[in-house]
C-alpha cells in the first residue's frame, strides 16, 4: 500500500474520476514512476470505499481506471470519515496541499465542527499509515471532543487481556506509523485517577461507547502538547495552516533525487552553474523543512526564510556538539 506522501496527487486523481473520466499513467508520467502510479491506484482502491461508500475504482484495462458508484447500504458515512481524511491531508510526508474539489464538497455538505475540534490535537513524527487506522473509532473519539463528553473504551492490553477505560480524549499522536490517543483516563481495574495523562494505541481499541459524563479538564492541553513535542520531537497539525514558502539548495547526489520528486503543485527548481539545485516549496511549518534538511545532511542547505536558516544552524551546532562529546 502506498504511503500518502503526496496527497495532492490523490485529489488530482479524484477530480478526474469525479468528472467521469478515466485515470491513466500518462496524466502523471512526468512526475512519478510507473510503479508509484500503480501503488497510488492500489491505495485509492482501499481508500474510496471508506471515503465514499458505494464507490469503487475499476480497471478498464491497459492501465486505466474509472470511478463506479453503487447504490445500497452505506458502511461508513462520508461525514464519519471526513475528520480522518482531513487529518491525513495534513499529515503528508512533509508538505501541505490545498484541500479543494472533493474535500471542499464534503466540508460544505457536512460542516467543519469535527475539523475544528482537531485543531492542535494531532501530532506526527513521520508519515501516518491509514491502513493501520480504524476510522470508526477515530470518529467516535473526535465526536467526544466535539461534544465534550467522556467516552468508554474497551481494549486489549499487551497481554491480550480485555480492559475498560473511561477516557477524556485530548490529543492524537502518530509515531512511526502507529496512532496513539492521549487523554485523561480512568481504568476500571485501577482505583483512583492518575496524576498524568494516559496513552493508548488506537489499534488496541475494540469498542468505543459515548457517555453523558462531561469532561473533567484536569490537564492543560498546551502542557500536554509541549510534553509530546519534547518527548517525541513531534509536530502539531493545525487546521487550515497558512503555507510558508522555503528555498532549499541541494548538492551532489541529492540534486537528481529532488528534481525527480513531485511534492506539490507550484513547486519550482532551478539548476545553478555549480551543479547545485534550488528548490522552492511550501510547507505547513518550518519543522517540516527541517525534517527534509535532516534527511539529506550536508547535501542540503536552507536559503530562506531567515528564521529557517537560523533554526537549521542551531540544529547543526547541536549535532556537532553531540558528536564532539562522544
Amino acid at each position: 500500500m502506498a504511503k500518502p506522501d503526496n496527497v495532492q496527487r490523490f485529489f488530482f486523481y479524484l477530480g478526474i474520476l469525479n468528472a467521469n473520466k478515466p485515470v491513466h499513467y500518462g496524466l502523471v508520467a512526468d512526475r512519478i514512476k510507473l510503479r508509484q502510479f500503480y501503488d497510488d491506484m492500489s491505495y485509492l482502491r482501499e481508500l474510496l470505499p471508506q471515503a465514499d461508500p458505494g464507490a469503487s475504482l475499476e480497471s478498464e484495462g491497459e492501465g486505466r481506471w474509472k470511478l463506479e458508484r453503487r447504490h445500497g447500504e452505506k458502511a461508513l458515512a462520508e461525514a464519519e470519515f471526513l475528520p480522518f481524511l482531513k487529518a491525513l491531508a495534513g499529515t503528508t510526508n512533509l508538505f501541505p496541499y490545498p484541500v479543494t474539489g472533493w474535500m471542499s464538497h464534503l466540508e460544505a455538505r457536512y460542516g467543519q465542527s469535527d475539523l475544528r475540534a482537531l485543531n492542535n490535537r494531532i501530532h506526527y513524527t513521520s508519515t501516518p499509515h491509514p491502513d493501520r487506522h480504524k476510522p470508526e473509532h477515530f470518529h467516535l473519539l473526535v465526536q467526544s471532543l466535539v461534544n465534550q463528553k467522556l467516552v468508554k473504551i474497551s481494549y486489549k492490553n499487551r497481554e491480550g487481556v480485555a480492559r475498560e477505560l473511561l477516557m477524556e480524549p485530548m490529543t492524537f499522536l502518530n509515531h512511526n506509523g502507529v496512532w496513539y490517543l492521549i487523554g485523561d483516563g480512568e481504568f476500571t481495574h485501577r482505583p483512583g485517577l492518575p496524576d498524568q495523562p494516559t496513552q493508548i494505541k488506537l489499534q488496541r481499541i475494540m469498542r468505543c461507547t459515548p457517555t453523558d459524563q462531561g469532561f473533567r479538564n484536569r490537564f492543560d492541553l498546551g502542557k500536554v502538547n509541549d510534553r509530546l513535542r519534547s518527548t517525541f520531537g513531534s509536530h502539531t497539525i493545525l487546521v487550515g495552516p497558512q503555507p510558508i514558502t522555503v528555498v532549499l539548495r541541494f548538492f551532489g547526489d541529492a540534486v537528481a533525487h529532488v528534481q525527480e520528486s513531485w511534492f506539490h503543485y507550484g513547486q519550482s527548481s532551478q539548476r545553478n552553474p555549480d551543479g547545485s539545485c534550488d528548490l522552492t516549496l511550501r510547507v505547513n511549518d518550518l519543522f517540516d523543512a527541517l525534517q527534509l534538511t535532516g534527511q539529506w545532511g550536508s547535501m542540503v542547505r536552507p536559503l530562506s526564510p531567515p528564521e529557517l536558516v537560523e533554526q537549521w544552524k542551531a540544529r547543526a551546532n547541536e549535532v556537532a556538539r553531540w558528536a564532539g562529546g562522544d
